[in-house]
């Protein structure tokens, strides 16, 4: 039995956060997303501004063969 091991091609992981959610943004700046740009979207019976974060992850994984 080996491990074949290999690396996935890198990822753009994406999120849209509503823009006076300031908590959630931190929590994303910590995990690695950057603001992208903000944009305005109909929800919720209103047009509110939310912000496109993005991050680039590096997935390895395993497995056994």
């Amino acid at each position: 039995m080996s491990t074949l091991r290999f690396k996935e091609m890198l990822q753009d992981e994406a999120e849209a956060v509503a823009s006076f959610n300031k908590r959630a943004i931190q929590l994303y700046e910590k995990a690695g997303f950057v603001k992208k740009h903000s944009f305005i979207q109909a929800t919720n019976g209103g047009r509110y501004e939310f912000t496109a974060m993005e991050n680039k992850i590096v997935r390895v994984k395993e497995r056994k063969i």
